[in-house]
Parts: C-alpha cells; sequence; structure tokens
C-alpha cells in the first residue's frame, strides 16, 4: 500500500483528497468533463440540457436583455458542474463495494481532475475582476439595474389561475415590492462570497501565487460541494426571474443523466 497523504497535486494536497471523500479509504477518481464528454459519444447518450435555448425574455429592455445572455453562460456553466458533482458522488457510490480495486493511481488522476476542475469553475464564478465575470458580477449587475426587473414582467407566464402562486414566489424569494428587493441581491451577494471564500482562497494560494503560506489554504470536501449546491441555487433562482420563466426549474441536471453509468456494464479490458 502507498503512503497516504504525502503527494502534493496542482494545488490540493492528497492530504485535502482525504478529507474530501471522507467516508472512502483512501481519494480515487472522478470522471473529467473531457472523458464524460467522450463517454456520452461512444455510449450514443444524449445529454441534452435546458441550456440549448436560450431565456425567453419578456422585458425587451436591452439592459435586462444583456443580463438575459449573460446568464445563459452561467446558466450553462453551472449545469456542467452540477452534472460532474453527481456524477462524481455517483461513482464513489458505486465504487465502494470495490474498495479492493482502488489502490490504483488511475482513481487518484480521476479525483484530482474533479476537484481541480471543479474548484477552478467555482472560483470563476465568484471572480469580481474579469470583463466576462461569473454569477458574482452578474448579481453586481443586477443590483444596478433593480428598477427594471419587475414583478410584472416576473408574473406573465403564470396566467389565470395560477397568479396565487406567482404572488407567493415573488414574495419569498424577490420580495414583496413592484421591482426586485434591492437587499435580497445583496443577501445573495454576501452568501455567495462567504460560502465559495474556502475554495476560492486555496486556488488563489496554491495556484496563482505559490503563497509560502498555502498549507493555511485546505479546503474541505464539504467546502466543494456547498459552494457548488449554492451556485446552483442561485443561479436557477435569477434564471427564471431573468428569463421570466416562472418557477418550473429545480434542478440544472439533465433528466437522463443516469445514462452514463452504462459505461461500468461492459468490461474496458478484453
Amino acid at each position: 500500500m502507498r503512503p497516504e497523504c504525502v503527494v502534493y497535486f496542482e494545488f490540493f494536497s492528497l492530504y485535502s483528497l482525504c478529507g474530501f471523500i471522507g467516508a472512502i479509504e483512501r481519494p480515487r477518481f472522478e470522471i473529467s468533463r473531457a472523458v464524460a464528454n467522450a463517454k456520452r459519444k461512444a455510449d450514443n447518450i444524449a445529454m441534452t440540457q435546458p441550456t440549448q435555448t436560450a431565456p425567453t425574455k419578456i422585458s425587451t429592455d436591452p439592459i435586462v436583455k444583456k443580463l438575459a445572455d449573460h446568464l445563459q453562460e452561467i446558466f450553462n456553466d453551472v449545469s456542467s458542474l452540477a452534472e460532474n458533482k453527481y456524477v462524481f458522488l455517483r461513482f464513489r457510490e458505486i465504487m465502494q463495494p470495490n474498495i479492493g480495486i482502488t489502490d490504483n493511481v488511475f482513481f487518484d488522476h480521476y479525483v484530482v481532475n474533479y476537484v481541480n476542475s471543479a474548484s477552478a469553475a467555482v472560483r470563476r464564478q465568484v471572480d469580481t475582476k474579469a470583463s466576462r465575470g461569473g454569477l458574482r458580477i452578474l448579481l453586481g449587475d443586477i443590483s444596478k439595474s433593480i428598477a427594471l426587473i419587475t414583478k410584472e414582467d416576473y408574473m406573465r407566464p403564470f396566467g389565470i389561475g395560477l397568479t396565487f402562486e406567482g404572488e407567493r414566489i415573488w414574495s419569498e424569494r424577490y420580495g414583496g415590492k413592484d421591482t426586485l428587493d434591492p437587499a435580497i441581491v445583496q443577501a445573495d451577494i454576501t452568501l455567495l462570497e462567504s460560502t465559495a471564500k474556502p475554495i476560492k482562497d486555496m486556488v488563489d494560494k496554491r495556484v496563482a501565487h505559490r503563497d509560502k503560506d498555502a498549507h493555511l489554504y485546505n479546503a474541505q470536501y464539504n467546502d466543494l460541494h456547498n459552494a457548488i449546491d449554492l451556485l446552483e441555487k442561485l443561479t436557477i433562482k435569477y434564471y427564471t426571474l431573468i428569463a421570466s420563466t416562472g418557477s418550473g426549474i429545480d434542478s440544472l441536471l439533465a433528466g437522463n443523466i443516469a445514462g452514463w453509468e452504462s459505461i461500468f456494464k461492459e468490461p474496458w479490458v478484453s
């Protein structure tokens, strides 16, 4: 058995990865986005996501249109994050009964790919300096355009008979005013920054600057997934608002995502 928790990968030590895996004896695996895409082609599995169709923008205001276009990009990126997290966790469940074959660099490779790519993707979503950033920048832009995001526009998709439901959701998610409550947006910004901070610090210190105190920034497994969960929740919240789609979205996972597991039903090497 190789020594545990001693080798440092790109910015996560194997020690950190042990904490990420938690219930499993040693760190192992994740199917990277590129590998997942290759598998889909091989298995002829259509992984169509709702990202293929741009939001239906009720408002014709050019600023709202720009927000909606930006939000579509974020929707696509966070959908990928949610999908990769799902695959990682399910892969872990599949491999638990096969603990004897996981003392292999192959599984370490997948863990590192998942943690590195997912953490970098989370970091991009909370970046405040990029010219075309992620969700954090979008929320800042929304906070500057409050007067354009109205209850009237939001209510249109609900139609006759669903007005009460629309009123309830608007009050719970967006405030009881005629326009989006700016305090709600600010609260979401604060929550996003605090939730993603352990991951942002890890990426910044270990990758960007190789800080001499980088060992102090060992984010945990739950830190990464808490950040992904919040990104998904907030993306849905503002997608349904800016796209004026009502409240029909509760997950960014494709409906037929379970099809990827077919790869485990055939031997890989003959």
